[in-house]
């Protein structure tokens, strides 16, 4: 009887303890952002907007698939805009977390989500949503 309740308790106790681990505080994390030092000057400068690939069908999308192209420009003076062909849709501050990856988070966003993983980050910039079955996002440098 005794050896039976074994495996359970112990499924239980590893099960508590990995929700223990993985919980941690985000905010623990070094953050950057405006008054605290200048931006990863990688990040900053225009980016063009090239496929958004996700969402829980799995969905391709393309400027020449929806008619209208987007660009981000991401400041030195950590502004953030983001137009819609010419047009400015969002304009507002945006911080970086540095971590095991490194987060973007806006104070204001067009994206579902005010935070944004950075994927890879060179000419390509790759921004990925924060959740299951979300978007990937992939813009070149102007």
């Amino acid at each position: 009887m005794r050896s039976r309740l074994i495996i359970p308790v112990l499924l239980i106790t590893s099960f508590a303890l990995l929700l223990a681990l993985g919980c941690g505080d985000d905010d623990d994390r070094p953050g950057l952002g405006p008054g605290n030092t200048t931006p990863p000057p990688e990040l900053t400068g225009s980016w063009e907007w090239v496929i958004s690939v996700g969402g829980i069908a799995g969905t391709t999308l393309t400027p020449s698939s929806l008619g209208f192209s987007e660009s981000l420009v991401f400041g030195h003076d950590w502004t953030f805009q983001h137009y819609r062909a010419d047009t400015l849709i969002v304009e507002s501050q945006y911080s970086v977390t540095e971590g095991d990856d490194l987060i973007i988070r806006y104070e204001r966003s067009m994206f579902p989500f005010d935070e944004q993983a950075v994927i890879e980050l060179s000419d390509t910039l790759v921004l990925e949503d924060l959740c299951l079955d979300c978007f990937r996002r992939t813009f070149t440098r102007k």
